[in-house]
């Protein structure tokens, strides 16, 4: 009997673990942003997203990836996304598909501080899991 392996991607607890950093580096996230950004539908449907859609490759599979891949970017002022980057990689293109999902997803509502929109960078882990459901 062939065993199918259905892969499964958690978007940890982004409301917890996405970290806005301010830009302005002579005051601390906490102290500038009084509004953090959000991405289009709120945190659920971007999870959701996240989840439904990162695409698992054959090399993937093969090579059994799991582990955090961790992606970083900024919500610029007017909500577009830049500078996204990986800043921890599973290798086999994990990295590259995690870039591939935040860029799809559009414009964020920008962050605001005192009523003004503000720059801010966010680190997302994405924890990769495969389950076999041959044992399920």
């Amino acid at each position: 009997m062939k065993k199918f392996i259905l892969p499964l991607l958690i978007a940890s607890s982004i409301i917890s673990s996405c970290t806005p950093i301010s830009l302005n580096k002579k005051e601390s996230a906490a102290d500038v942003v009084d509004q953090q950004p959000l991405p289009p539908k709120g945190m659920d449907e971007f999870m959701r997203y996240i989840g439904d859609n990162f695409h698992y490759s054959e090399e993937m599979i093969n090579n059994q990836i799991t582990g955090l891949v961790e992606i970083s970017f900024v919500v610029e002022k007017d909500g577009s996304i830049a500078d996204v980057k990986v800043t921890k990689d599973l290798g086999f293109g994990t990295g590259e598909e995690g870039i591939r999902l935040i860029k799809e997803y559009g414009n964020w509502t920008p962050g605001y501080q005192k009523g003004k929109p503000v720059r801010v960078a966010y680190t997302l882990p994405i924890r990769l899991n495969l389950m076999d459901t041959s044992e399920a």
